[in-house]
C-alpha cells in the first residue's frame, strides 16, 4: 500500500497535541468522574487502584499494551458493583476518559503544520502512540482540534498490543505497511520510544523537543500544600481553618445525594447561603453529567415553627417549652411571630407584663387560652402559613415523596417543623454538618445525618475534635440578609417575609465577609490541589482529624479574639431572642487540649506578645501529644 511512498509518523502526546495537566492527572479525574457515574458504590481512589492493578496483572501476562477494553474490563472485576454491568462500565468509561483528554488537550500548531504540509504533498500520515486507549479516543481529539483530515491512519499501542518501548510496535507498522523502514520518518518528543529505538531500526527519526514540565505532587507536599492555605495567615484569613472540615462536608454530602440518586436539594437560609455556593462549585469542580439541583430555601425556626403546630385544642408546645424553659410570655408570642403590637394587646388581656416568666408549661397553656385575641389570631395565621409553607415548597420541588434539606445543625428543629408541617405523607432528610442530639435531647432520627460529627445513634470517629466549638460555624456561615419570618402571596408567588436586617445582624456580617471571601478562595485553591490525588475530599477522614486537631490547638488560640467579636454580635431569632454574653465562653478555654486557649490570652494580658513564640511552642507540642488520640 505504502511500498513507494514516504511515510510521516507523528507522536501524538506532547507532539501533535500538548495537555496542560500530567497523564496521571487525567487518570485522578477519570477516577473522580466514574466514582460518581456508580453512584459511589466505589470510591474513586478504589476505583484509581483497581485500574493500576489491572495495568500490573495485564503486563505481568505478557501483553505490552492490553487494549482499553481488556482493561477497563479488568478494573471493573475488581469492584463490586451490583449496580451496573460490566458493559455500561465500559461505555461510560470510555466516555467519560473521551471527555476529560478532550478538554485538556490543545494543538500544537508547530508541529501540526508539519503533518498538514507532509500530508498535503500527497506523503503518507500516520500516527503513532503508546496509549491506553485506542485509536477512538486519538481520532476523536484530533478531529476536534481541527486536524483528524490530515491523517492517513493510526497505530496505538492499545489497539495492536505493542508499544514504541519495545520496537515492536515499529516493527509491526513495517510489515503491515510493507515499506522499507528506510522511507519512514518519526517525529516525537520522547528520547527513546521516538528517537533512538526507531533510528536503530532503520527509520528517520527527528525529536521534537516539548517544553511542557509537569508539577509533580508527593503525598506529603500534597499536605503541606492545604495546610498552606489553611493556616498561613490567621488573622487576614481566620476562617481558613476550618475549610477542609466544610469540603469534607460538601463532598460527603454530594455523595449520599448521588447515592440516594436525589435530584433536588434544598439549603436553609442563612447558613445554607455560603454553603449552597460551596456545594454548587464543588459540583462544577467535578464536572459530571448527573448535576443535582440546588436551591436556597427561605426558612427558619420562626417561619417553620408556626405552621407545624396543631389546633390549639390539640397542642401542648412541647417542642418549645422542651428547650426554652426559661423563657418570657413575650419570648413565646415572639417564636410564634406575633407582631409586638398583638403581644402587647395579648398581655393585657392577660394582665401580665412581657418579662412574665413561664413557670410551666401547664400554667402558660391555662393563660394563653384565655385571650380571646391569641385564640383568634393563632387559629387563623396557624392555617394561613401552613397552606402557604406547602405551597412554597411544593413550587420549588414539585410533587415529591422525599424532601433532603442542608443545614449546620445541631439537632435538626427546622427539618422536625417541615415534617409536622407536611404530614407522614412525604419524608425530609436533613443532612448537616454537625448534629449533637442527645446533647440536646433530639430524638433518634434515621432521617438525620450528621456528616462531620454526630453523636445519633452514637459519638462518630473522633468526635471528640470536630464538635469542639461547633457554635463558631454559625458566625462564619453568616448571611447577607434577615431570618425569613413568615410566607406571603404577591402577584400570584409564594415569597418568603423577612425580618428587618438588624444593626448587629449587618454589623456582623460586615465584620465576618471579608474572612468570608478569603475563605472561598481558600476553598478553591484547596479543590485545586486535589486536582493532584485519586481520592476526594471525603475519602481523606485522617487528614481531615489531623487538620482539625491542629485547627483547634494551634490555629484557634490565634483567632480567639475574632471569635468573641463575632459571638458579641451574634443574635439569637428564636426562643430567647438573647444577646450572647459579652464574656470569655468558659467553655471554649478546653482543658481537653491542654488549655492551649489561655496561651495566647495570658501573655497579652501580661503586655508580653514578644513571648508569642513560647506560645506557639506550647501550643505545637500539645498538638504532638494529643495527636497520638486520633483514631485512624
Amino acid at each position: 500500500m505504502c511500498k513507494d511512498r514516504k511515510i510521516y509518523a507523528f507522536d501524538f502526546f506532547d507532539t501533535l497535541v500538548v495537555r496542560d495537566c500530567a497523564p496521571e492527572l487525567v487518570l485522578y479525574e477519570w477516577a473522580r468522574k466514574m466514582a460518581v457515574a456508580v453512584n459511589y458504590f466505589a470510591s474513586s481512589k478504589s476505583i484509581y487502584s483497581a485500574r493500576k492493578l489491572a495495568e500490573k496483572e495485564l503486563k505481568i501476562q505478557g501483553k505490552e499494551e492490553a487494549s482499553y477494553k481488556e482493561l477497563i474490563q479488568n478494573t471493573y472485576s475488581k469492584l463490586d458493583l451490583n449496580l451496573m454491568t460490566e458493559d455500561d462500565f465500559c461505555t461510560r468509561s470510555i466516555s467519560i476518559e473521551k471527555a476529560i483528554e478532550l478538554q485538556h488537550c490543545r494543538a500544537n500548531n508547530v508541529v501540526v503544520s508539519k503533518l498538514k504540509k507532509a500530508n498535503e504533498s500527497g506523503h503518507y500520515t500516520i500516527i503513532v502512540s503508546d496509549f491506553y486507549c485506542g485509536s477512538e479516543v486519538i481520532a476523536s481529539i484530533a478531529n476536534n482540534l481541527g486536524f483528524g483530515k490530515y491523517i492517513s491512519g493510526y497505530y496505538i499501542s492499545s489497539d495492536i498490543g505493542y508499544r514504541k518501548s519495545s520496537g515492536k510496535l515499529y516493527s509491526y507498522i513495517i510489515h503491515d505497511l510493507s515499506t522499507d523502514p528506510r522511507k519512514i520518518y518519526m517525529i516525537g518528543d520522547n528520547n527513546v520510544s521516538d528517537y533512538k529505538i526507531p533510528i536503530g531500526l532503520g527509520i528517520n527519526a527527528e525529536r521534537y523537543r516539548s517544553s511542557q514540565s509537569e508539577q509533580k505532587y508527593s503525598s506529603s507536599t500534597f499536605d503541606k500544600s492545604i495546610s498552606k492555605v489553611l493556616f498561613s495567615n490567621p488573622l487576614k484569613a481566620p476562617f481558613n481553618g476550618y475549610i477542609f472540615e466544610v469540603l469534607y462536608f460538601i463532598s460527603s454530602l454530594h455523595k449520599c445525594l448521588i447515592e440516594q440518586n436525589v435530584k433536588d436539594v434544598l439549603f436553609c437560609s442563612r447558613e445554607g447561603q455560603l454553603l449552597k455556593k460551596y456545594f454548587d462549585y464543588y459540583q462544577n469542580w467535578l464536572d459530571t453529567d448527573n448535576k443535582i439541583s440546588s436551591h436556597y430555601f427561605y426558612v427558619s425556626r420562626v417561619s417553620t415553627f408556626l405552621p407545624s403546630l396543631s389546633d390549639l385544642n390539640d397542642e401542648s408546645f412541647d417542642t418549645y417549652f422542651r428547650q426554652y424553659k426559661n423563657s418570657t410570655f413575650s419570648e413565646f408570642l415572639k417564636s410564634l411571630n406575633f407582631y409586638k403590637q398583638e403581644i402587647n394587646i395579648i398581655l393585657n388581656e392577660l394582665h401580665i407584663s412581657e418579662d412574665t416568666i413561664i413557670e410551666s408549661k401547664e400554667m402558660a397553656l391555662l393563660i394563653i387560652k384565655t385571650s380571646h385575641t391569641f385564640c383568634s389570631l393563632y387559629n387563623q395565621r396557624r392555617k394561613e402559613q401552613r397552606d402557604l409553607f406547602r405551597e412554597y415548597i411544593l413550587r420549588i420541588v414539585g410533587k415529591q415523596k422525599d424532601i433532603y434539606i442542608v443545614d449546620i445543625g445541631w439537632k435538626g428543629t427546622i427539618q422536625d417543623n417541615i415534617q409536622r408541617t407536611l404530614g407522614n405523607d412525604i419524608k425530609v432528610h436533613g443532612f448537616y454538618l454537625g448534629l449533637m442530639g442527645k446533647q440536646y435531647g433530639m430524638r433518634d432520627s434515621n432521617l438525620k445525618k450528621g456528616l462531620l460529627f454526630s453523636d445519633i445513634p452514637s459519638k462518630s470517629k473522633n468526635y471528640w475534635i470536630f464538635q469542639k466549638r461547633y457554635a463558631f460555624y454559625e458566625k462564619i456561615f453568616t448571611a447577607n440578609h434577615g431570618p425569613t419570618i413568615s410566607y406571603q402571596e404577591v402577584d400570584g408567588d409564594i415569597v418568603p417575609k423577612l425580618k428587618d436586617w438588624n444593626d448587629k445582624d449587618k454589623a456582623l456580617y460586615d465584620f465576618v465577609s471579608p474572612f468570608q471571601n478569603e475563605m472561598y478562595m481558600g476553598y478553591k485553591e484547596i479543590l485545586d490541589i486535589f486536582r493532584y490525588n485519586a481520592g476526594l475530599p471525603y475519602e481523606d477522614d485522617y487528614f481531615l482529624a489531623r487538620s482539625s486537631l491542629y485547627k483547634q490547638v494551634c490555629f484557634y488560640p490565634k483567632i480567639s479574639k475574632i471569635e468573641e467579636n463575632s459571638r458579641k454580635l451574634f443574635v439569637d431569632n428564636f426562643g430567647s431572642f438573647g444577646n450572647p454574653s459579652k464574656t470569655v465562653d468558659k467553655k471554649n478555654i478546653s482543658g481537653d487540649f491542654f488549655y492551649a486557649d489561655y496561651t495566647y490570652r495570658f501573655l497579652d494580658k501580661l503586655h508580653l506578645r514578644i513571648l508569642h513564640p513560647l506560645a506557639d511552642l506550647y501550643c505545637n507540642i500539645a498538638y504532638i501529644i494529643k495527636k497520638r488520640s486520633i483514631e485512624k
